[in-house]
């Protein structure tokens, strides 16, 4: 007689529309072959919001999708006898309070709840007495699952260390073999920015490295690629190319997606992220350029120096220092050797850290790990 555990695993997880990185990496948690020969799987997908521009605004809509979900957790709780739920949490903002919602009714009846988060902002939102009781209550008796050591200090007052398991996200590249770009001394040197257009992001500060690299005649063309987030960061691009003169040499292209955004990563020779959004967490965006062999220049945000090596696949700057970035940015433009350098050490160590094959696998790994450190809280077993 041998007796094994049935795995009934609920995914409650935030999915596509819209794209963005939290929800394609759930989707791709999903689609892990090992994961349902592991566990008996069902899945409550939590789409709330259309757009990327949408997300963090209440709406009648969203209220009516949030009980409809509500009603459809009930029902798993009361007739599928779960053992263990996998939840994508919200850190902040009206997604957390949504959220706990379902972690409520989760514990009330008693399933074991894997927390996985995507991003930050937890240590300043928990300032309050209120929130503070909330996010306690949120990560009582959980496993959680982050992106990157560098993001536990955000959640250390609630989540002891043998309780918190780490993820970094994956990017499914390369989709070509690496391109040995030959260095032409004719041609200017291609920088990318590809992202959300919001300020935070960075693109104006990137500009503002380019009007330096303008003033001291060195050489570039430059491509912004992305949805305008708000009309602000639009406006005040414009008028920032306008009147510094870059426009022979500054192209924004609108939104990139498939071949066309993967040409753009081939034919650039520098990838620059010189983002300081406050919840940026782990940007996929990144691993892409790490993928396609380019060196990457970014800032000291999030896990962003975890995934970047200074000196070794890219550089790191201080965040809103146009001055350092335009710095970085001649050198790479004037040294090609050390350029191409840094690029095969990204391309490496994308190889070797972040393919989604190493990804499916942590992901069953530390679900499983998961199940056994609340081995306590479900019983449900079946005798073979």
């Amino acid at each position: 007689m041998i007796v094994t555990p049935v795995r009934r695993l609920l995914a409650i997880l935030q999915l596509p529309p819209p794209v963005h990185g939290a929800t394609a990496m759930n989707e791709a948690a999903l689609s892990s072959p090992p994961l349902r020969e592991m566990f008996k799987l069902s899945v409550l997908p939590l789409r709330f919001a259309d757009t990327v521009a949408d997300i963090g605004r209440p709406s009648l809509t969203k209220g009516l999708r949030f009980l409809a979900t509500l009603t459809t957790l009930l029902r798993h709780c009361v007739f599928s006898r779960l053992d263990l739920a996998y939840l994508t949490l919200s850190p902040v903002g009206f997604g957390f309070y949504r959220d706990i919602v379902f972690i409520g009714l989760l514990k009330l009846f008693r399933v074991s709840l894997v927390l996985h988060l995507h991003g930050k902002g937890i240590q300043e939102a928990a300032r309050g007495r209120i929130r503070r009781h909330l996010y306690a209550f949120c990560f009582r008796d959980t496993v959680v699952i982050h992106l990157s050591p560098c993001l536990y200090r955000d959640i250390a007052p609630f989540v002891p260390r043998n309780r918190c398991l780490y993820l970094p996200n994956a990017d499914p590249g390369p989709r070509a073999p690496l391109v040995n770009k030959e260095v032409l001394e004719s041609r200017p040197v291609h920088i990318l920015f590809l992202s959300s257009m919001m300020i935070e992001k960075g693109p104006l500060v990137l500009l503002e490295a380019l009007t330096t690299l303008r003033r001291r005649r060195i050489p570039f063309i430059a491509s912004f690629a992305g949805p305008w987030y708000r009309d602000t960061c639009r406006e005040q691009f414009n008028t920032l190319v306008t009147r510094e003169g870059l426009r022979p040499a500054v192209h924004y292209l609108g939104p990139q997606f498939g071949r066309a955004k993967e040409r753009l990563f081939a034919e650039a020779d520098i990838f620059v992220f010189p983002t300081y959004y406050r919840a940026e967490s782990f940007p996929l965006v990144i691993l892409e350029a790490m993928s396609f062999g380019l060196p990457v220049v970014s800032t000291y945000e999030g896990a962003i120096p975890e995934i970047v090596i200074d000196g070794v696949t890219g550089h790191i700057v201080p965040r809103r220092d146009s001055a350092e970035l335009a710095a970085r940015l001649e050198y790479l433009i004037l040294n090609p050797q050390a350029r191409l350098t840094l690029g095969r050490n990204g391309r490496q160590r994308f190889m070797e850290n972040y393919t989604m094959e190493r990804f499916h696998e942590s992901v069953v790994r530390h679900l499983d790990t998961a199940w056994h450190l609340l081995g306590e809280n479900h019983g449900h077993l079946t005798t073979l």
